[in-house]
């Protein structure tokens, strides 16, 4: 999805931020499969990832540090849970999300982790 990302000019990136913040979802839709060129579904798929990048910008720091330490500590049930309450998505979405964010914070601060990146995903099942 970064990669798509990459590919808005900044101009149109605005316009997304303006239409996601304002739940313009059919709009921006349009704009993501004329700037992109995708089909409706992926569109679809990317508009919904979007809504979670622009919504991490907007929610309170306190949340996302939340689902931080949840993801830190293993608690991966309980992290999806958060996610879901906080940035008002679906299952699927929120597992995508920590999922996404799972691998930015290893990147970053791979020493903060409880458990080796082997142990991590052990027994959880989706």
């Amino acid at each position: 999805m970064e990669e798509l990302l990459h590919k808005l000019d900044e101009e149109t990136l605005n316009e997304l931020k303006d239409l996601v913040r304002n739940g313009k979802e059919i709009e921006s839709i349009k704009i993501i499969i004329s700037k992109l060129d995708l089909k409706l579904n992926e569109a679809k798929y990317f508009y919904d990832w979007l809504c979670i990048k622009f919504k991490e910008i907007f929610i309170d720091p306190i949340d996302l540090e939340e689902i931080d330490k949840l993801i830190y500590e293993t608690s991966i049930l309980y992290a999806i849970k958060k996610a879901k309450e906080v940035y008002k998505i679906g299952l699927k979405e929120a597992m995508d999300y920590i999922n996404e964010r799972y691998a930015y914070l290893r990147e970053i601060n791979d020493d903060k982790f409880l458990k080796s990146r082997e142990e991590y995903w052990k027994g959880f099942y989706s």
